[in-house]
């Protein structure tokens, strides 16, 4: 074997360190790549995490009943430190509520009611009552917390109408009476309850459930039916 002379042989060395110095650069630089995909990917598919439930200061409205009975309208105000207040048609009622591993439990009186579970949009899920009063929570959904405003508002069913005066008074059509059976008469409005009386013993109440309809039921003096319905904003 021939001997290259001593230049030959550095330039054949130092082109042999240039091309493997050149092979590390290119290895090291696809290994970042890599990496850095890696990153991006593992960064683009781990989800946002859940957001934590508010339930403080909201306004929650739907249904139940008592002892299977026929369903009724409700309204749940949650306040601050795990106090609520719950209106129904027979009063309105203080209680409390935690929640504590996403489990909701609802205590009216002092004693625990309800437990359910908060869904993605805001509904309870999952619903187990223990009311010793026999309250059956059916549904409940969260609502804008402002009172709507229905001052010069009408709302109407085949069955019956209301039309909402200023100063907290109302006018009650029956059918399709084109002339109110009541007039002036006065209402309370608290957090999407409604109250009102047409006489003694006959009472009314309405829950806004959504900017159009409301809920409602009353209850006629010597009649212990409880007629429900619900009317449409005009």
């Amino acid at each position: 074997m021939p001997v290259l002379p001593n230049e030959i042989r550095f330039v054949k060395y130092s082109k042999f360190r240039l091309m493997k110095r050149q092979f590390i650069f290119i290895a090291i630089s696809l290994l970042l790549a890599v990496t850095g995909l890696n990153s991006c990917k593992k960064s683009n598919d781990t989800k946002p995490a859940d957001k934590p439930v508010v339930l403080a200061n909201t306004l929650w409205t739907g249904e139940f009943n008592y002892n299977d009975g026929k369903a009724q309208p409700m309204r749940i105000a949650f306040g601050e430190s795990g106090t609520l207040t719950w209106a129904e048609f027979k009063s309105e009622y203080t209680g409390s509520w935690k929640l504590e591993n996403g489990l909701l439990t609802i205590s009216i009186s002092g004693t625990a009611s309800f437990t359910a579970n908060i869904s993605s949009d805001s509904a309870l899920t999952n619903i187990k009552s223990t009311d010793i009063s026999g309250r059956k929570l059916m549904n409940a959904v969260q609502t804008g917390n402002d009172d709507a405003v229905v001052d010069g508002t009408k709302w109407a069913a085949p069955e019956v109408s209301i039309e909402f005066k200023a100063g907290n008074k109302l006018d009650l059509f029956f059918g399709a009476s084109p002339f109110p059976n009541y007039t002036d008469i006065n209402y309370t409005q608290k957090r999407k309850a409604i109250y009102f009386s047409l006489f003694a013993n006959y009472d009314w109440f309405l829950v806004v459930s959504t900017g159009a309809v409301m809920k409602g039921l009353n209850m006629a003096p010597g009649d212990p039916t409880l007629y429900t319905f619900f009317v449409t904003k005009q």
